[in-house]
């Protein structure tokens, strides 16, 4: 256990989205005694308590690739989503430097430190 990092728990309440709903709630989940838990998200890069951030490099057309290439509707890839995506890529790129490992767009392995 890294020393700032509280000790491990049983169970951990995490945000549950429910798109088909338009819902957001939590939902608690039962650790059973796991040696590792792993939190991916767009933002977890700030999470604090945590032993090792990965960041993952990848910008906002890399992500319109990945929706296109899933097949998501137009509707979906429309200017204010681009327009979105392209904030959030300046938002998130700021996240690099917390991290301890990123993974290139081409998957390469960089240690950070």
């Amino acid at each position: 256990t890294h020393p700032e990092t509280p000790e491990p728990r049983a169970t951990i309440e995490k945000p549950l989205l429910i798109y088909g709903q338009d819902l957001i709630t939590t939902e608690t989940m039962d650790l059973g005694g796991a040696k590792v838990a792993i939190a991916e998200g767009t933002y977890t890069t700030l999470l604090e308590n945590v032993n090792m951030r990965v960041f993952i490099a990848r910008n906002y057309l890399d992500t319109r690739a990945h929706r296109e290439k899933r097949q998501r509707h137009s509707s979906e890839l429309d200017e204010f989503t681009e327009r979105v995506l392209r904030i959030e890529h300046e938002i998130i790129s700021a996240h690099r430097q917390r991290a301890d490992i990123v993974i290139t767009r081409d998957y390469d392995v960089e240690a950070q430190n």
